[in-house]
């Protein structure tokens, strides 16, 4: 009897082995192990708020790399680079110079796992942090409608301090925010952007500017051509006189704010010592928030001086 009942334990036993196998098949036959590949995926840098507190910051010289992925085809089918966190981490750099820092996979979901990095290590280069105040230029696209010009493009703030690695802080030729004019047939606002570039016009990445962007004041004006009108301030030597004025050149190209504005007037000076005919430098006299000229060329004030009889 005591026989027949542990025969029949192991009966049991060993059915339900099998049976346990046999389900293993059918789950690894429905949903098998396998490999998968996933190329140019982003890596970021763990650490930088320790280096931030040193004064010192790191840039990657590798942007991506390359993973191979093992485990089941229903779980590893789903992953996504979003919810892979791919880091290096340099938190343990206390100088500048360039370090080859191991990269790190986490946030794999359960039965899965990684059996190849490319590369494993990335180059990263540790720089000074440094910032630089730079004022903020605004400049143009496209052309307002109708017969109207640009009077002037005013951003609301006029500088900004930018902040990243010294070397390519010092780069940096100008902070720009670009206007679209297409549209524009009357005085407005936009909000831009802000864009560091070169000297040579490529953008500078890498940085930080204070102020994301920046609301920038468009007016518009009329564009004419004005006639330039002097004045003498002063007189020429005792017992001469200024008999004729002319200026070089006579007119000006502006843009107004006053539709009624035909003329711009100019200042010249005399010292006193004059006493023969004279070309002299003139300085415009005009009302900035009215008047700007375009290019503005200097003005010549050529004066006939002739003694008094």
């Amino acid at each position: 009897m005591k026989k027949k009942k542990k025969n029949k334990i192991l009966y049991f036993a060993f059915a339900l082995i099998i049976s346990i196998l046999l389900w293993m098949i059918a789950l690894n036959e429905e949903n098998p192990v396998v490999t998968r590949n996933m190329v140019n995926l982003p890596v970021s840098i763990q650490g930088q708020q320790i280096l931030a507190s040193q004064e010192l910051v790191a840039l990657k010289k590798q942007n991506a790399v390359n993973l191979k992925l093992k485990g089941p085809v229903l779980t590893v089918g789903t992953i996504a680079a979003k919810d892979l966190s791919i880091h290096a981490d340099v938190s343990a750099i206390s100088r500048t110079g360039e370090y080859v820092v191991p990269v790190t996979v986490s946030g794999l979901p359960y039965g899965v796992e990684v059996t190849e990095v490319g590369p494993a290590n990335i180059t990263v280069s540790v720089d000074r942090l440094t910032e630089k105040e730079m004022p903020v230029t605004v400049t143009s696209i496209g052309n307002v409608s109708n017969d109207l010009s640009v009077f002037s493009l005013k951003p609301s703030t006029s500088n900004v301090t930018v902040m990243g690695p010294e070397s390519i802080v010092k780069t940096i030729d100008r902070v720009t925010a670009t206007v679209e004019l297409g549209q524009v047939g009357q005085d407005t606002t936009q909000h831009q952007p802000l864009t560091a570039y070169t000297k040579e016009g490529a953008k500078v990445t890498d940085i930080t500017i204070s102020e994301t962007g920046v609301d920038v004041e468009i007016l518009l004006g009329e564009k004419k051509t004005a006639q330039v009108v002097l004045t003498v301030q002063g007189k020429p030597a005792e017992g001469y006189a200024v008999t004729a004025i002319s200026s070089e050149p006579d007119t000006v190209e502006i843009i107004t704010r006053d539709s009624t504005v035909s003329n711009v007037s100019a200042i010249v000076n005399l010292s006193g010592q004059e006493t023969a005919d004279v070309s002299l430098a003139a300085t415009y006299n005009i009302d900035e928030n009215m008047i700007t000229v375009i290019n503005a060329p200097t003005i010549r004030a050529v004066l006939k001086i002739t003694p008094i009889q």
